[in-house]
Parts: structure tokens; C-alpha cells; sequence
């Protein structure tokens, strides 16, 4: 790897290009993986960064050597205590991983906003997609989405709720978990009691014990 990073200390506070080579044998000494990546990431003012990526791939699989051109762009923003984005997209080539495996094309896109509008309360939502092609005859093979979200309030250091609902298009699906942390008497050991008898477990926690109450629930 060479890289070298520059430090302007304005509006720009550093960026860096990097050049990146890698190749993976096995223990037969057979080429499984090699690639070369060149990388350009910039770091500005008031906490906001952003990066590209290029790559070129060898990635072998049943014993077939594909070549991959994929490309690749992100950015975090964290400008503000009470709001932060997350967020990146990979885009080219891409092997599917079936019994007659194919080089296709690919989509992905993920993003991560969390917001804490109370120091006691912080939600979180995440978005990640997924969109294959099948070049040979320009068909989708599958176009997934899922947005999850995750909000929790801090009552005292040993008890929290949280709430957690995600939504799978590819399954048609929305789950839902919900939970409580409360406080247990003091003794060796904590439970973990999942109210759905379907998750019931018991196991040992560390020295801070909790009797953890669990809800949760699954629609289709």
C-alpha cells in the first residue's frame, strides 16, 4: 500500500490518494483472490468526510477466476451533536453465487441516520439495498430493500427500552422486537427472561445483574 496524506488545514482539513494491492493463495498455492484499489478521501471542516474508491478484482469461485470492475463512493456528516449521516453506494460487477455461477451487475446502497434529540433518547434508522442484473439478458435477478429503525430511551444506567422494527421487501416481511432492561436484586448472576416462550433462555450476565424482559412479536 502507498498513500500519502496532505494537510491544507482549511476548508479542507486533509485528503489522501491511496494505491492498494493485494493477492490471497491457498495452502495449494492456487490464486484465490487479487486486487488493486486506488482510494481519494477528503476530510473538511466541521466533521464531514467523503471518499472514493476504484477497484479491480480477481475473485475466484468453483474453481472459475472472475474479474471485477467495481466502483465506490461515501460520506459521514457530523456537523451536530443531535444528528449524524452515514452513508454509501458500491456499483459494477459482481459474481452470483449459484451452482453455475455468472458475472453480473450490482447496486448497493446503505445509509444510517441517527438522531438524539435528548441525551436519554437516540433513534437510529438504516437503509440498505441491494439490486442485482443479469447482463447476459439484461433481466433483474432481485431488488431488495430493507429499512430498519432502532430508537432507545436511557431511563438510568440499568434500565432502558428499546424498540426495534424492520421491513424486508424481498420477504414482504415487518418484524418488530420491543424490550425492557430492569434492574435485578444483587446476587452472582443475572437472567435473560424473554416473555415469548418461544425464546426462552436463561444464561449468566456479569457483575451488574439485570433481569432482561423480552416482547416480541412477528408479522408477515
Amino acid at each position: 500500500m502507498v498513500a500519502y496524506r496532505l494537510w491544507p488545514e482549511s476548508w479542507i482539513v486533509n485528503w489522501e490518494p491511496r494505491l492498494q494491492y493485494e493477492r490471497n493463495h491457498d495452502f495449494n498455492g492456487v490464486l484465490q483472490d487479487e486486487g488493486i484499489q486506488g482510494r481519494l478521501g477528503f476530510q473538511f471542516a466541521k466533521n464531514v468526510s467523503f471518499y472514493t474508491n476504484v477497484n479491480r478484482d480477481m475473485e475466484r469461485y468453483r474453481d472459475v477466476d472472475f474479474w471485477k470492475s467495481r466502483y465506490s463512493f461515501g460520506w459521514t456528516v457530523n456537523t451536530s451533536r443531535r444528528i449524524s449521516i452515514n452513508g454509501s453506494t458500491w456499483t459494477g460487477d459482481q459474481i452470483r453465487f449459484v451452482d453455475n455461477p455468472y458475472l453480473g451487475s450490482d447496486r448497493q446502497l446503505n445509509l444510517l441516520i441517527n438522531v438524539r434529540p435528548l441525551s436519554r433518547l437516540q433513534s437510529e434508522i438504516n437503509i440498505n439495498t441491494s439490486r442485482f442484473v443479469d447482463v447476459r439478458s439484461d433481466t433483474e435477478v432481485f431488488d431488495v430493500k430493507i429499512f430498519r429503525t432502532r430508537t432507545t430511551y436511557q431511563f438510568t444506567n440499568r434500565l432502558l427500552v428499546r424498540n426495534i422494527l424492520e421491513y424486508n421487501t424481498f420477504d414482504k416481511t415487518v418484524g418488530k422486537d420491543k424490550y425492557e432492561v430492569v434492574p435485578a436484586p444483587a446476587g452472582p448472576a443475572g437472567w435473560i427472561i424473554p416473555i415469548d416462550p418461544m425464546l426462552a433462555a436463561i444464561r449468566e450476565t456479569p457483575a451488574k445483574q439485570a433481569l432482561f424482559a423480552r416482547l416480541a412479536a412477528r408479522a408477515a
